[in-house]
């Protein structure tokens, strides 16, 4: 079994994810607010497919594997106050003070760079999270992923 944990960047990649998540929960018979819903196909709630996507909480939830990030607050703004709010971990909800004004330099080197440790400690909490919880691969061998292949491409340097 597969799971996916998706990242989402910016004004595009945020509108875009939320449309994608808001399918994926008509797809699967789940509720804006993360619960199953009553006449959803008994099938639907011991497929394989639906943890592809959600993790399932104590109580029921079903919660996106998703981050979102935006430098700019007010698209990000729109889930948190939209029909899907109760869907999605805050957490996973990251957003900047100001934006990049179009400027990849800003962008790059300044404003989105004080977001960058953030991301990638909510990124890592999402994977170490699912690993731990089904425990189907040894937590050094995440951290050695997370480590090796994502943070130099983000840093420039092996650790």
């Amino acid at each position: 079994m597969r799971e996916c944990v998706t990242i989402h960047i910016g004004q595009a990649g945020v509108q875009i994810g939320n449309a994608c998540w808001e399918l994926y929960c008509l797809e699967h018979g789940i509720e804006p607010d993360g619960q199953m819903r009553t006449d959803s196909p008994v099938g639907w709630k011991d497929t394989a497919l639906l943890k592809t996507f959600f993790s399932a909480t104590r109580s029921g939830k079903y919660v996106p594997r998703a981050v979102y990030v935006d430098l700019e607050p007010t698209v990000v703004d729109e889930i948190q106050i939209g029909a899907y709010r109760n869907l999605f971990n805050p957490e996973q909800l990251i957003t900047g003070k100001e934006d990049a004004a179009s400027n990849y330099a800003r962008g790059y080197y300044t404003v989105g760079r004080s977001l960058l440790d953030l991301v990638m400690d909510r990124i890592r909490k999402l994977v170490m999270h699912y690993f731990l919880a089904v425990g189907n691969v040894p937590v050094p061998s995440i951290e050695l992923f997370i480590d090796k292949v994502i943070n130099p491409k983000y840093y420039g340097t092996t650790s």
